[in-house]
């Protein structure tokens, strides 16, 4: 797993900034170590088998990727996620995580909800109807705040396009010397 964090930290590395001051966010690890993950997982819009569907009709979708810390200025440059088909049935790669469906995985609603990002190990909903614009267009979203090893995530997922986000938010290291890293939509 962490192999697959390394690809997406290259993939998805973003520091959050307004006019060069960063932004942070604004929730501990201890704020999530008491959430029902169950009941939490229900509130999230994606099944694994829309997803799948979804993303196989695509081949690249853009991002543009920001990486920031408090010691230089923002970086910025266009990413692609490519969708790889040539697996066969029930097998999907992007640029950084595989996704490999058995048939009981096909039919599910409950396994690998966040793909093509990873399953974060806690987390909450904060909002279900959240309207985010990005260079791609406007988008009603479900937001999420959660902890993945030792980085804090928020993830924009859009509601009616599984397997696609519109934003994320990732904070990786102590928040002195944190480098926050932003990506977000910009082409379907």
């Amino acid at each position: 797993m962490k192999i697959a964090l390394l690809f997406l930290v290259s993939f998805l590395s973003f520091q959050v900034f307004s006019q060069n001051v960063i932004i942070t966010l604004n929730f501990e690890f201890e704020d999530l170590s008491d959430i029902d993950i169950a009941k939490e997982r229900e509130k999230l819009p994606w099944a694994t088998p829309d997803i799948y569907n979804n993303l196989y009709k695509k081949d690249v979708i853009m991002y543009e990727n920001t990486f920031m810390d408090d010691k230089t200025e923002p970086e910025r440059f266009p990413n692609e996620m490519v969708i790889d088909k040539t697996y066969g049935d029930g097998v999907i790669n992007t640029s950084f995580v595989g996704l490999n469906l058995s048939e009981k995985e096909k039919n599910s609603s409950e396994s690998k909800k966040f793909y093509p990002y990873f399953e974060l190990e806690n987390f909450r909903v904060t909002e279900t109807s959240d309207i985010i614009t990005t260079k791609a267009g406007d988008f009603e979203c479900t937001v999420i705040e959660g902890i993945y090893d030792t980085d804090k995530i928020k993830l924009w997922m859009i509601n009616n396009m599984p397997g696609y986000y519109a934003k994320v938010i990732m904070v990786q290291g102590p928040e002195k010397d944190a480098l926050t890293i932003l990506f977000e939509l910009t082409d379907l």
